[in-house]
């Protein structure tokens, strides 16, 4: 079963908003208790891509959009991407026909992590200025797909999201491998809303 969150912004940063689907949830308070969550944190220092591959095709599958790039958002740590991520982005472009590459950069190591800032204002304030694009888009990149491990509060494929629609995309949506259920009682499920330009 395929979820879904709408990630927003605080309405002082803007009114952008990212669809974000996942097949199941991220169990960040009950860990070691919940097998799907061990294997989504061991995920981002080693390459876990086969456990993932039928549940992130299924997600693909369920936004129902052409889109023309995949992209991985980086870790914290500059110059470091999640190995599964990238075996997967790899796969979805052999699989769906859709270019991938890493064109999304964290350029400066946030002070503080997004689950260490207290609020959504902070988290934003922290983590702008962190990333930027190695490249313009193309002209017809106009659709890109973003792949997280974790859908938390959604600020960094916000954040992400702020930069390549300034580059010219028009709609934007993410995969992670799971949603943290500490989100749950805020989410949007159902919902299925695209990131555009207002």
């Amino acid at each position: 079963m395929v979820h879904r969150e709408i990630a927003k912004y605080p309405p002082e940063f803007g009114d952008l908003e990212v669809e974000v689907v996942a097949n199941k949830w991220y169990f960040k308070e009950n860990l070691k208790k919940d097998k799907w969550s061990v294997k989504i944190l061991f995920s981002k220092k080693e390459d876990k891509s086969p456990l993932f591959i039928s549940d992130v095709e299924e997600c693909i599958n369920s936004l129902n959009e052409k889109f023309d790039l995949i992209c991985v958002i980086p870790a914290s740590e500059i110059g470091v991407y999640s190995p599964t991520l990238i075996s997967l982005g790899n796969h979805l472009s052999k699989q769906f026909g859709i270019p991938f590459e890493n064109i999304i950069l964290r350029i400066k190591k946030p002070i503080k992590k997004m689950t260490e800032c207290q609020s959504a204002k902070e988290r934003c304030k922290t983590h702008r200025g962190t990333f930027a694009l190695s490249r313009k888009l193309n002209p017809n990149e106009h659709t890109i797909l973003l792949l997280d491990d974790i859908k938390a509060e959604g600020d960094t494929k916000l954040i992400c999201a702020e930069l390549l629609i300034k580059e010219g995309a028009k709609t934007i949506k993410a995969i992670c491998l799971g949603i943290n259920t500490a989100d749950i009682s805020n989410s949007n499920q159902g919902s299925n809303e695209n990131v555009s330009k207002r």
